[in-house]
């Protein structure tokens, strides 16, 4: 959750500091943060089954944990070089 936080709030503050910057700002989602949030979706609605319908195989949950893990990470990191080259071409266009 933390994890999860965390990223939230870098692309949060990468936003507000490319705003600040470039005085515009037009976002769409990356490929790798829709995956994420399929992905965390599906590990919510995998730990309510599990924890009162239907009991799933531990590594189907570690699994689906590590799978979060990644690509919270990879979707946080992707947004910051995106948003860093953007503002890097726009820095060097004004200059």
């Amino acid at each position: 959750m933390a994890l999860v936080l965390a990223r939230d709030l870098v692309i949060i503050g990468g936003a507000a500091a490319f705003r600040a910057v470039t005085q515009s700002l037009e976002m769409q989602p990356l490929g790798i943060s829709k995956l994420n949030t399929f992905l965390q979706i599906t590990l919510v609605l995998s730990v309510i089954i599990d924890a009162g319908v239907l009991a799933l195989p531990q590594p189907y949950l570690d699994g689906m944990l590590a799978l979060v893990t990644l690509t919270t990470v990879s979707s946080g990191v992707a947004y910051v070089v995106t948003w860093s080259r953007k503002t890097f071409n726009h820095r060097r266009h004004v200059s």
